[in-house]
């Protein structure tokens, strides 16, 4: 599936803090994201820009690790807002 082609009802759209844990920069995923059975690997945009990435259980729930060069691309540093839409991929 390439992003054009996802179902519209399968995407999840929140706001979220940047936060650190050691080197890793992560944001935590809401509740409607974390749903049993979810897929881990996720695909979407932080602030319009593309990602891919494998979310992970953590302290506090489920993180999305977020590269230090999309955090340059969107000029976010950790402890500021950004807008996730996301939409699960396959397992």
């Amino acid at each position: 599936m390439t992003r054009r082609e996802h179902r519209a009802d399968a995407e999840i759209v929140f706001e979220a803090v940047l936060e650190r844990d050691g080197a890793e920069a992560f944001l935590t995923l809401p509740d409607r994201a974390t749903a049993p059975g979810m897929a881990r690997t996720v695909e979407g945009m932080i602030d319009g820009l593309p990602f891919t990435a494998v979310a992970r259980v953590g302290p506090g729930g489920r993180r999305l690790p977020v590269r230090e060069d999309l955090r340059r691309r969107v000029r976010k540093e950790v402890g500021e807002s950004v807008t996730v839409r996301m939409w699960p991929m396959s397992r």
